[in-house]
């Protein structure tokens, strides 16, 4: 090998060295997730206070405002039976989280809720006006990045160019698949509260409800461009039972 082409390899060597060390150095966020009560249980009909605390080295503290709360996440699932957590699986439930994270980036929540109308309708109604329609997808997406007025009274929908199509397209086919459900609930912000169902007639006290606080980072800043690459989820879960649990 000539002095030329070795010294090229050994830049090129150095080159791809540095780009995988820095891709590394994306260090983990760390989400704590804590509710009122004792040993995470909860009472039918009541309200479950809680806060979400996150920290990340690149993008700060929530505890200094560096983070900004409409891109702090948590899920609520109800699950009338502990088993069937079991059977599904903790990690399946995670499965669509990223699309609810990536609509709390878009400030969706700003304007709609999951179940309650907040200044436009809620998600779920939404999804029990489109979810049978032909064409929902494709119509819903166009009017999302778009914009619309009159859909619902004389409320107007700003447009939203920024977002890509297809991002756009599967937030619709999460909001008509997952809308619906009166068990899933979810909710942007460090702090809030859970509003807890009422005991149903059949409840056998084994109710439980799990509880995910997310949070997607901004990735670390590429040094050569000053550009940040797609960030990574940090999460923490919790289960809370009814107080009849046995």
């Amino acid at each position: 090998m000539t002095q030329s082409k070795y010294l090229s390899f050994i830049s090129i060597c150095a080159l791809s060295f540095g780009f995988t060390y820095w891709q590394d150095q994306n260090n983990p966020r760390k989400v704590t997730l804590s509710v009122q009560g004792k040993g995470n249980t909860f009472h039918w009909n009541s309200v479950v206070p809680y806060t979400i605390a996150v920290s990340d080295a690149e993008d700060g503290n929530t505890e200094y405002n560096e983070i900004p709360p409409h891109e702090v996440l948590l899920v609520a699932k109800y699950f009338p039976d502990s088993t069937l957590i079991k059977k599904i699986g903790i990690g399946e439930l995670m499965i669509h989280h990223e699309v609810v994270l990536e609509m709390s980036k878009a400030l969706c929540f700003t304007c709609h809720a999951a179940h309650a109308k907040l200044i436009g309708p809620s998600f779920k109604q939404n999804a029990a006006r489109y979810k049978n329609a032909p064409g929902a997808v494709e119509f819903l997406t166009k009017k999302i990045i778009n914009g619309s007025t009159g859909t619902w009274s004389d409320l107007k929908m700003p447009p939203h160019p920024d977002l890509e199509g297809q991002d756009v397209k599967e937030m619709v086919m999460w909001i008509l698949k997952n809308s619906a459900d009166p068990n899933l609930t979810y909710f942007v912000g460090t702090d809030g509260a859970l509003k807890t169902i009422e005991k149903p007639a059949n409840a056998s006290g084994a109710g439980v409800y799990v509880l995910t606080a997310s949070y997607t980072d901004h990735g670390p800043s590429n040094p050569s461009n000053g550009l940040r690459t797609q960030g990574k989820r940090g999460q923490q879960t919790l289960v809370l039972r009814s107080l009849e649990y046995k």
